[in-house]
């Protein structure tokens, strides 16, 4: 009888723990949707106060090292604080959150030049193509598909390498273009169409800046401009080609303009 009694109070124990530990579960996720949220809406004295409930508490809570990062590197809500914010993200990093690196990857890449580590950016770049999933985030792809293209403008660079690798710049943009993302599309266009890596293919480069143009990425209307004006693959299209150069006219989908928003070229 003893046993039995025992028996069921270790089963009663048991469950209300396995209670407890799904509604602590369903806070964090609440809380997790309220500091992403309140981020989006730059309530960020929100952001502030809930994120360091949670960092607070350790470094298993991964999101909550990234937005405080965020907060701090960037001075939003908070007296910026560029060591602070870097290891925050380090620590989120550490846990395998792949938005911190890919965070920490452009921060390393397109920093001011004392801050600036070519090395570090390709590591953490890399490290979110690693990871599987994020646990607090949805949307992955949005990350893996631009962490691509950066490997491949390194490479195409050659920052922090011996020199430009034109060939391995050319297999990063080709997995970005082959999983859909426009400024990677632009970027094989480019490579056939000048023969960069391969020898000048004038059919490929019109596919694939096609794609891109059809998503409105300037860079590649004026490249197809240039192919129509000049005839190359097929029979010269005055017409068509100003049609190009007007819609880029119109875009503001460049490579530059991306390259700027994220810090790489200056504002001249």
């Amino acid at each position: 009888m003893k046993k039995a009694l025992l028996a069921i109070s270790l089963l009663l124990i048991l469950a209300s723990c396995k209670t407890a530990h799904q509604r602590e579960s369903a806070a964090v996720h609440q809380d997790m949707r309220t500091i992403h949220n309140a981020f989006e809406y730059e309530d960020y004295a929100l952001v502030k106060r809930t994120a360091t409930l949670y960092a607070d508490r350790g470094t298993r809570f991964v999101f909550a090292h990234y937005f405080l990062g965020r907060l701090y590197l960037e001075g939003l809500g908070v007296k910026q604080d560029t060591a602070r914010g870097l290891e925050y993200l380090e620590t989120a990093s550490d846990k395998g959150q792949m938005h911190a690196d890919y965070y920490l990857g452009m921060y390393y890449l397109f920093s001011d030049e004392k801050d600036r580590d070519y090395v570090k950016a390709r590591e953490h770049l890399e490290q979110v193509l690693a990871n599987k999933s994020s646990k607090w985030f949805k949307y992955n792809d949005q990350i893996r598909h631009p962490t691509m293209f950066l490997i491949g403008y390194i490479y195409e660079n050659g920052l922090g390498l011996e020199g430009k690798d034109q060939k391995t710049a050319f297999e990063w943009y080709l997995r970005a273009a082959n999983s859909g993302y426009s400024f990677a599309q632009y970027k094989i266009g480019e490579a056939y169409y000048f023969g960069h890596v391969y020898e000048v293919n004038h059919t490929f480069a019109e596919s694939w800046l096609k794609l891109a143009a059809d998503k409105e990425v300037a860079d590649a209307m004026l490249l197809l401009a240039e192919m129509y004006n000049a005839g190359h693959g097929e029979e010269a299209d005055k017409a068509l080609a100003e049609s190009y150069i007007e819609r880029a006219r119109m875009s503001k989908n460049k490579i530059s303009t991306i390259l700027r928003y994220q810090g790489a070229i200056s504002n001249d």
